[in-house]
């Protein structure tokens, strides 16, 4: 349990309590809204409206984008407008950069292929060009590209994922069927290392658990998701992720990735009732807290079709209820003690510490307000036995008479809706009323 104590001094407050009564409160669960922040189904980037909620997007973009000499990059012009854009939604991005990305024009910069980096032309995927993953020239070039890339970008509020991407197809370290194009273990760890070495903030991920990415700090992204999830053969997500004793990454690493785009059209209608088990099945071994959708983002759902898919959505990441609220005041009135229960009814933690603010009002008007230390990325799922935060504050003329204690997160876009917590008392700018007095 976290406890946090305050001083807090209200000069001329009328009808202060001098001996309040304890209050002892339970508050009442409701749903969570589909976009609460980083959670849910991500299409890609773009304006939508109001076609499916959600409160990211997926942006891939080819490295030769960004990466244009040794030492020259086009962060604002190419980056930066991309990053604005999804934020002026109201949305962060999931990002990914890639080499190589079958059926498009290569990602690798030109300046590596002009000085003589071999390009392998392949037909598998609908075709493309492999770039050489031993050239000790490519990377020289990577390491000093992910260095500057979070040097710029590390924290960045725009930015809720990055994904490792750069290596294999599509960015998703694997070149199969030609798996003899693949780096070496050396090879990899030196993208792996340069991305843990340079980005501290911002949460990321990987295709699945190799080389010596389970010793970082790096999550995963089963790009197949509800294809090849379950363990049923030993390439898939989760035998992979049980040979390499990560199954219980989640709780302190971030699981995303992608449904496979094969089931995306059908798999909310009635009919797939299968698919639609499985697909619960997966979020439930998983943990994964988005999924990049696509589908719903491109083809309106009605009716049964479109309650599923919403409820599918709701299914991913956390779900955090307040449960109960206590507030015990001294026998003068003014001390106070107030004890939030906090319970996770989802399947994975909240992956950043935002600020957990609380604020004490009387007829309108703000008392005081704070911020604690309370970390919501220890909130693993399950219920509340006993008090998770506490908070102890001294009030020199007492508790007013009329008052409203209130909590809530504060998330890093002003413009991005807030996070809600699961609860009736939940107010649609973001505090959550935990209790009140008249």
């Amino acid at each position: 349990m976290k406890k946090l104590l305050v001083v807090l001094f209200f000069l001329g407050l009328a009808n202060a309590v001098q001996a309040a009564e304890p209050i002892r409160k339970d508050l009442v669960y409701a749903p969570s809204p589909v976009d609460n922040p980083l959670r849910g189904f991500v299409p890609f980037q773009g304006n939508y409206g109001n076609r499916f909620p959600h409160s990211m997007e997926y942006l891939a973009l080819p490295l030769n984008r960004l990466m244009v000499g040794p030492q020259s990059f086009l962060f604002e012009e190419n980056l930066d407008s991309a990053l604005d854009e999804i934020a002026s939604r109201g949305h962060q991005a999931v990002l990914r950069l890639y080499l190589d990305y079958p059926k498009k024009q290569t990602g690798v910069p030109k300046y590596l292929i002009d000085a003589g980096l071999k390009m392998t032309r392949y037909a598998a995927h609908g075709g493309g060009l492999s770039p050489d993953y031993e050239d000790e020239r490519l990377y020289e070039a990577l390491e000093t590209f992910v260095t500057a890339f979070g040097k710029r970008y590390d924290g960045d509020a725009r930015i809720g994922f990055i994904t490792i991407g750069l290596i294999g197809f599509w960015g998703e370290w694997h070149t199969y069927p030609h798996v003899d194009w693949f780096p070496s273990t050396k090879n990899q760890n030196r993208v792996l290392h340069a991305y843990a070495k340079t980005f501290r903030k911002t949460k990321l991920l990987m295709r699945q658990p190799m080389a010596d990415g389970p010793k970082l700090p790096i999550g995963y992204h089963d790009d197949s998701f509800a294809f090849s999830t379950l363990p049923t053969k030993g390439w898939h997500f989760l035998s992979v992720m049980k040979r390499q004793n990560t199954l219980d990454a989640w709780k302190t690493k971030s699981i995303g990735g992608e449904l496979r785009p094969e089931l995306q059209a059908d798999i909310w209608k009635p009919t797939s009732a299968d698919v639609q088990k499985r697909y619960d099945q997966c979020v439930e071994l998983t943990h994964c807290s988005w999924l990049i959708n696509q589908h719903v983002f491109s083809y309106r759902r009605e009716g049964k079709e479109r309650d599923l898919a919403l409820q599918a959505a709701r299914e991913l990441g956390y779900e955090l209820h307040v449960s109960r609220f206590e507030l015990t005041p001294s026998s003068s009135g003014r001390r106070l003690t107030g004890d939030v229960y906090v319970e996770n009814r989802g399947v994975a933690p909240f992956p950043y510490d935002w600020p957990v603010e609380l604020r004490l009002q009387s007829q309108g008007k703000t008392l005081a307000d704070w911020t604690t230390d309370w970390k919501l990325s220890e909130l693993l799922p399950g219920k509340a036995t006993k008090p998770t935060w506490r908070f102890e504050a001294t009030l020199k003329n007492g508790l007013p008479a009329r008052f409203q204690i209130e909590l809530r997160v504060k998330g890093p876009l002003n413009n991005a809706p807030p996070l809600c917590f699961a609860n009736k008392e939940q107010q649609a700018d973001g505090w959550l009323r935990l209790a009140s007095g008249s």
